[in-house]
Parts: structure tokens; sequence; C-alpha cells
């Protein structure tokens, strides 16, 4: 009864749905990109590959997600010898970040709708040994399809949000069956822990172990030199201070081009490189700019001809080059803080060593800003006018940012060495069982 409840009123919703993904199809091009994925369609060439060896299955939402998945996947490559991965995604910027970092090994997919036919064709075809689910992630008919076919399923980075546990907390009886399907779950916090087993999962299943997010794996040498180079060809590369917006959303552009004007007229001579969270938004970013009347160069652009030289802006309208210009900052601004709630990672700079500079909306991300803020490691203004202070501050006073920096460093590195010891904790269930052949017919 349960489950026939859940698939039609998630049959409801898929339609309500659709509407909304055809307009994203039509606005962003790699929306559409591979679309048929999302129902478990693969060419005869993925699946052959993923049959020809053991297969671990790592889900991630978005970019920050993928990141974390990432370091997971990485260090049990290490220890898991002839396993390959397929990781899959639901955004099409995380899709598109992934299949640029694949390795050879492994196969990149959107994630399959979570429609039981959908499900058995993916388990049909992919074959994996275990399923990981990272972060929030909870798909009832994946979760229940894997446990009937004897797949250990994983939740890595565990969370649940207030509401979500409310969401579940209403349909105990459901949720009870979902929870308790899963063979581990590695959350983050106690909170995140007791949440977990009033919901329904087993508590002898379910261990704190912290947040993976601190372990942020820094840019390779050559992906930090490959930031130098656009900037060099950009006419930036000349030793100029660099403020760098990194995830921006609508309307902080703007408000750091404020801040760059207002340092130029106190005679700080610096650059600023835009990274907007979502690239799609170029045009308009670029329309932003100019209205300040600022010169700015797109990046996929800096090849061409009769480009801009020596602008003022830098725009990064590509996909996954973030961490190489966070290595190049001066400093740093975290997007999605000023105008927008919610707020991007500002881990990753603090932890390569950047002063950062966050708004007030730090909601997704309030653990870490508080620690930040106890430890005088990070630099929080509350509105577009501290914005231009705390920028203007900062960028006239090295010992400023030094000290900002190395405080952030503190108290952060260490929180570090999760991901190592959440694979402890998953090799047993990975190396000793595999999917059996049992029914999940119903």
């Amino acid at each position: 009864m349960f489950w026939l409840l859940y698939n039609a009123l998630f049959a409801v919703g898929f339609v309500l749905m659709l509407p909304h993904f055809l307009y994203r199809m039509a606005r962003r091009g790699g929306y559409r990109r591979d679309f048929q994925q999302r129902f478990a369609i693969y060419s005869d060439e993925q699946i052959a590959q993923m049959q020809a060896s053991k297969h671990i299955w790592v889900h991630a939402v978005s970019v920050g997600e993928y990141n974390v998945a990432r370091r997971y996947m990485e260090a049990l490559r290490e220890r898991c010898a002839g396993f390959a991965f397929v990781l899959t995604t639901t955004t099409s910027t995380g899709y598109a970040l992934a299949r640029t970092r694949a390795d050879a090994r492994d196969q990149c997919f959107y994630f399959p709708v979570d429609f039981p036919f959908v499900v058995r064709r993916a388990l049909d075809r992919i074959q994996p040994a275990c399923i990981v689910l990272t972060e929030k992630e909870l798909w009832p008919n994946l979760i229940r399809l894997a446990h009937k076919r004897g797949i250990p399923i994983m939740i890595i980075n565990g969370q649940i949000s207030e509401a979500s546990f409310k969401g579940y907390r209403r349909l105990k009886p459901f949720s009870r069956r979902v929870f308790g399907y899963i063979d581990l779950i590695l959350a983050q916090s106690d909170a995140a822990r007791d949440a977990y087993i009033a919901l329904g999962a087993d508590p002898a299943r379910v261990h704190v172990r912290g947040t993976a997010k601190y372990d942020i794996q820094m840019p390779s040498a050559d992906i930090a030199s490959s930031a130098l180079d656009v900037l060099a060809r950009a006419g930036m590369g000349d030793g100029r201070l660099l403020l760098v917006g990194g995830s921006t959303w609508p309307g902080e552009e703007a408000a750091l081009c404020r801040s760059l004007k207002r340092l130029r007229a106190a005679g700080v001579d610096a650059g600023l490189v835009l990274v907007p969270r979502h690239a799609e938004r170029a045009d308009a970013v670029v329309a932003d700019v100019e209205a300040e009347g600022l010169r700015v160069l797109r990046r996929s652009k800096i090849d061409a001809a009769n480009v801009v030289t020596n602008p003022d802006v830098l725009l990064v309208d590509t996909t996954g080059e973030l961490p190489a210009f966070y290595a190049s900052a001066t400093l740093v601004y975290i997007g999605k803080t000023l105008f927008n709630h919610g707020a991007q990672n500002m881990l990753e700079p603090a932890l390569m060593g950047k002063p950062v500079i966050v708004g007030p909306n730090t909601e997704n991300f309030d653990d870490v800003v508080r620690i930040l803020l106890d430890g005088e490691g990070l630099c929080q203004v509350q509105d577009e006018a501290g914005l231009h202070d705390a920028v203007q501050a900062l960028m006239q006073s090295e010992s400023q940012r030094t000290t900002l920096a190395q405080k952030a460093g503190e108290v952060l590195r260490p929180r570090q060495g999760v991901v190592d010891r959440s694979v402890d904790d998953m090799l047993p269930l990975i190396l000793t069982q595999a999917p059996s052949q049992h029914s999940d017919q119903g």
C-alpha cells in the first residue's frame, strides 16, 4: 500500500515538473544532452564496460556533493583494487564537471528517475556491487529494489534537514521501511544520527564520522598554473591584486564591480575575476559588468582574435575551473551570501590559505561559519556597504589578509581526516558482499 501510494504521488509530481524540465532543456543546451540517461538508457558500449568489471555506484546531486563524492572515490580506489565507479548526478552542472574529471575506467550518467521500471533497468545495466548515496539523497525505489537484490546501500556525509525530517516523520511507517533498508549511514553529527534513528534506521548501522567537507583536495600544480596561464593571456597576470567572486549569484557580480571601482578610486591596482555559479548566466553577467562601466573578457573567448586585453574583469564562463582561480586569488568573496540565501562552499579557498569574505546569508554552512568566526578566520559582512569596506580594508592590508587566512587554517585543519575514517567503515561491505540475483518484483 505504501509503495503504491509513493509511486502514484511520484508520478503525479513528475508530470507536474515536466514543463520545468522542458524549459530547462530549452534554456540550457547542456541540460538536453544525454537526457535519455534519466531513464537508464545507455549505449551498448557503456553497458559492456560496466558489466566487464565490478562497479561501485556513487550518487551526488550537484557540484558540491560531487566534490565530496570524488574524495571518497579516490580513497576507495586506493584500497579497492579491481573496482571501478559509476557516478550519477542530478544537475547538468554536476554532470558536466564529473565528465571533465572522469577516470577512463569509470562511467558518468544522469541519475535515473525513481520509477520502479527505470530503477530496475538501471540496476540490470550497472550491476553495482554496492550503492553509495551522498549527503541528503534518499530515493525510496532505488533503496528498496537494491535491497531486494542484496546490494549494500550506504550514505556518506549524511545529514537530514529539519524540513525533510518533519516530512519523513509524518510518514513514519513508510520512512521506517526505507531507512531500515540502508546498511550503513555515516552521519555528519550527533543530531543527524539521532534523526536517522528516529526515522527507522538501525542504530547499529549509524555512526557519527563528522563532515567530509573539511577534506578538501588541494588543486594540483598543473591546475593551479592553468589559471595563471589564463590570467597572463588575458593581460591580468602582472602581479596585481585579484579579487575572486566564487559561485556568484544575480546581483553579486554588480556589487563586486562596485567594490572594484572603489578600490581603484583609492589607488589600489586590482583586478576582478567572476566565476558565476551557473555558467549559462554569462550574457547577463556581461551586461551587469558593462553597466558598471567596466571592461570584461569572457574566459571562453580568450583565445579568439580581437578580444579585450587587460580587462577590468575576467568572467569565467566555463565549468570546473573555480579551484584554479581560487589558487590565484588575493581575496575571495563567496557567492549566494549577500542577496540570495543559502551560501556556496567557503571551505575550499579557506583551506587553500586565502582570506575569505561572506555575506549574512550562510544557512547551508552555518556550522562552518560559526567555527570560522569563533576562530577569527572569516570576514562576514551584513550588506553591500559592508562588503565594499571589507574588500578595501583587506586589499590594502597584507597583514590583515595573512592573519585571517592563518586563523582559518588553524581551526579547519584539525577537522580533516573524515574520508579516511569513513572508508574504514565502508570497506567490509564493499569487499565481502556482492549483488545477488534475488528477484525484485513487487
